[in-house]
């Protein structure tokens, strides 16, 4: 049996639409911190790489602006974290792995 309260590191990267104003893009970066720490994580280190091309279209849109984190949370919070990830139309493309 896991113990889904124990803490495990993962790493998200996050691809916001690229013709938002950086209000917007601050916004949207607030609210992924305040949706991680809700949930009874850390964020242990946030780098920004900024608007990037695409390998492929997502969405009609050929350029991104990613953001990295290194995070830990709870195993047994990521299905509702992804799920609130999901419904913000800001983000065209996330993934949360196993660090």
């Amino acid at each position: 049996m896991v113990d889904t309260q124990v803490k495990r590191k993962y790493e998200l990267m996050m691809i916001i639409k690229p013709l938002l104003p950086d209000n917007v893009r601050k916004t949207v970066q607030d609210k992924m911190g305040s949706i991680i720490t809700s949930a009874g994580g850390k964020i242990l280190s946030k780098e920004v790489w900024g608007k990037r091309y695409l390998a492929y279209p997502i969405k009609k849109h050929t350029e991104g602006y990613y953001t990295i984190y290194q995070l830990e949370l709870p195993a047994s919070k990521i299905k509702g974290i992804k799920r609130e990830f999901g419904l913000m139309s800001e983000i065209l493309r996330y993934q949360l792995i196993i660090n």
